[in-house]
């Protein structure tokens, strides 16, 4: 994740339609939302999460669009597991091949 992908991260993360696959009970301000950016550049191996942006080219240009990401979540490479997580939150490329 980049700084630049705080906006799009605010809306997912606070649209309660998502929360059903989520441990999310209550919104996320920007400012804490910024501090988890900041923190997913840190190894896997120390934070046990990894969240990946999911980039589309944009039709008609070169241009490239988030639409949605991946998480890695409660990391253990003793017993070699995580969880995965996919969101792809426009609904209008959804179950698109």
């Amino acid at each position: 994740m980049e700084p630049y992908d705080l906006d799009n991260l605010y809306l997912w993360e606070n649209d309660p339609e998502n929360w059903f696959v989520s441990q999310t009970r209550a919104p996320y301000s920007k400012h804490i939302l910024s501090q988890f950016i900041d923190e997913s550049n840190k190894d896997i191996y120390e934070i046990k999460q990894m969240r990946l942006m999911i980039t589309i080219k944009n039709t008609g240009g070169d241009e490239k669009l988030t639409v949605g990401a991946i998480d890695l979540f409660d990391f253990d490479p003793f017993h070699r597991r995580a969880g995965i997580g996919i969101l792809v939150a426009r609904k209008e490329i959804r179950r698109q091949e």
